[in-house]
């Protein structure tokens, strides 16, 4: 019952904070309900928004799937965004509101679920089996956890393809060197779709049960 993720973007500015009892129970419930939809082992899976706990809740549960994550930088331009999109091909895309209709429109084949509240009906906190669903097979050290594009300075960006081993590694590092309790707050500013935010600003912390406090 520990605070698990903060953000301050309720009415007026407020603080809205999750548990992380809440925050498993979303991270199962949406998990299932990708698998419902759809999603096996391996599939690919894209997250595209503002920081938000909703982002990391879509990151987790997409390895709860046994699925590959795709962050995509939310800063990008549309075009360059739907490139991505395109190489990835992800059955799933989760987007902020200010692009989901835009998104939504390009890419028929593909669900789209909201990162926003504003979305109410298809935001992913209201998400659930609608049956009893079963987890797909774990991955392995070797299998790919994410994947992530390049920034295209001196060309095409690239997928860089990251197996569970290194993310893992890279968490396990930084639990050896930079020691952290479920006391300890934590503030996420760095973007959550780069490697370096992503495990420092967020999953290190969530394994060690920190408060991670996320700022857009």
């Amino acid at each position: 019952d520990n605070a698990c993720f903060t953000d301050f973007e309720g009415s007026n500015g407020e603080k809205q904070t999750i548990t992380y009892s809440q925050a498993f129970e979303y991270i199962q419930n949406l998990a299932k309900w990708l698998i419902e939809n759809g999603i096996k082992k391996g599939d690919h899976v894209a997250v595209t928004g503002k920081n938000s706990p909703e982002w990391a809740i879509a990151y987790l549960a997409t390895m709860f799937a046994s699925a590959t994550v795709i962050p995509i930088d939310y800063a990008l331009r549309e075009t360059e965004t739907q490139n991505l999109i395109n190489a990835s091909e992800p059955k799933i895309i989760f987007v902020d509101e200010e692009k989901y209709e835009t998104i939504k429109n390009a890419n028929p084949k593909a669900k789209i679920v909201s990162l926003s509240p504003k979305k109410d009906e298809n935001h992913i906190y209201n998400l659930k089996p609608s049956t009893e669903v079963a987890f797909n097979e774990p991955v392995t050290p070797e299998d790919n956890a994410v994947i992530l594009f390049t920034s295209g300075t001196t060309g095409v960006p690239k997928g860089v393809m990251l197996s569970a081993r290194s993310i893992s590694s890279n968490v396990q590092f930084a639990r050896d060197h930079i020691p952290a309790a479920p006391t300890d707050r934590l503030l996420s500013i760095l973007p959550l779709a780069h490697i370096f935010g992503q495990i420092f600003d967020f999953v290190y912390p969530f394994t060690c049960g920190c408060h991670v406090n996320i700022f857009t």
